[in-house]
């Protein structure tokens, strides 16, 4: 799981680095989805708006773009208690939030 993180952080630098052009306006939320073992499991992370909405189908890690506003991001995975958490994002900013999901 180690290996996996440096690699979407690296990923994750690099797309904030080269800012690109299609998502320029909007912030990245992105993360890791682990168990209490910090083994990246299965899941989806959708962010909810009064306007928008997007979601993102990971492995051990989600990305998601959203334009500026509050959102609420919700975890779903099979045999873990889903989370919720409030967010406010800014434009041209990127926010780590990471899920450490309970068994059910």
């Amino acid at each position: 799981m180690k290996e996996m993180k440096k690699i979407v952080l690296a990923v994750v630098v690099l797309i904030t680095l080269m800012g690109n052009s299609i998502f320029a306006a909007d912030a990245l939320v992105w993360g890791f989805l682990t168990d209490i073992g910090d083994n990246g499991i299965d899941g989806v992370v959708s962010a909810v708006s009064a306007g928008h909405q997007g979601s993102d189908f990971g492995i051990g890690s989600y990305m998601i773009y959203l334009p500026a506003g509050s959102y609420t991001l919700t975890t779903t995975s099979d045999g873990y208690v889903t989370e919720t958490v409030e967010l406010v994002v800014e434009d041209n900013k990127t926010y780590q939030v990471d899920f450490e999901l309970q068994p059910e």
